[in-house]
């Protein structure tokens, strides 16, 4: 086994760091505690790596994963737009190994890349309408073209978990292991136009205004902690319910 050396490229903020684990295969690990919320700070650092990343001629394969146990990437309180359009269209194989909870944007991150990989503690959610929104950032064209329409309607409209065995049982991941270990060599390149998403955010953005989600999204923000790691936010999505109580 090659040795891991650090990569050439630094997080501005701090919450991806990277190591070339062999020739060409760099490894990008998510860490912004305390459950991997994608705030500016990691919306920043995926777009400056994605964009070192395009221009790099030495990596070929790039595995995102995350230094928090429970979570992959969580909630959003940033545009991270240009970080998923990115991740859609770069020249190099993109693979997610996921162990922890993928909610939402993290969600979509994971299904943006060309190879998605599932640990035990893997639980994938959109959890969006639950809050009076709509996925932003592609999840609906991607999931459809991975799990098909029907299926994708039934996760997406219902906010329902989709834990690793079942994500591997309807196509959702490559495969699902009782630990993250390998990854297979087999790519999907199939993804939505920039027009497509550019329409999507569009008709998100003017969804985002409506009276019924700003005071569903305040309820969340304050079931959340203000975001932090509090019961609510490892039970998610099926206490999703509480919002409307």
């Amino acid at each position: 086994m090659a040795s891991s050396s650090p990569a050439a490229f630094s997080a501005r903020y701090g919450t991806i760091a990277t190591q070339t684990v062999q020739e060409g295969v760099m490894r990008a690990t998510i860490n912004n505690p305390p459950i991997s919320l994608l705030d500016k700070k990691i919306a920043t650092d995926l777009v400056e790596l994605l964009r070192y990343l395009s221009e790099s001629a030495e990596t070929k394969v790039v595995i995102f994963d995350s230094a928090n146990p429970d979570f992959f990437i969580a909630e959003t309180i940033g545009n991270f737009v240009e970080a998923t359009r990115l991740l859609s269209t770069i020249d190099v194989i993109t693979v997610a190994e996921v162990n922890g909870r993928a909610h939402g944007p993290g969600s979509e991150i994971a299904l943006q890349c060309d190879m998605r990989f599932a640990g035990p503690n893997a639980l994938f959610s959109q959890f969006e309408n639950s809050v009076g929104i709509f996925p932003a950032a592609g999840a609906v064209p991607f999931s459809t073209k991975l799990i098909g329409r029907a299926r994708t309607f039934e996760y997406v409209l219902a906010a329902k978990g989709v834990d690793a065995t079942t994500a591997e049982r309807i196509g959702l991941v490559n495969t699902a292991y009782g630990s993250v270990e390998e990854l297979r060599n087999s790519i999907n390149y199939d993804r939505p136009s920039d027009e497509d998403l550019d329409n999507d955010v569009a008709t998100i953005n003017e969804l985002r205004v409506e009276p019924a989600a700003e005071k569903l999204l305040t309820k969340f923000i304050q079931l959340t902690g203000n975001f932090q790691k509090n019961q609510f936010e490892l039970d998610m999505p099926d206490d999703l319910v509480q919002l409307y109580e």
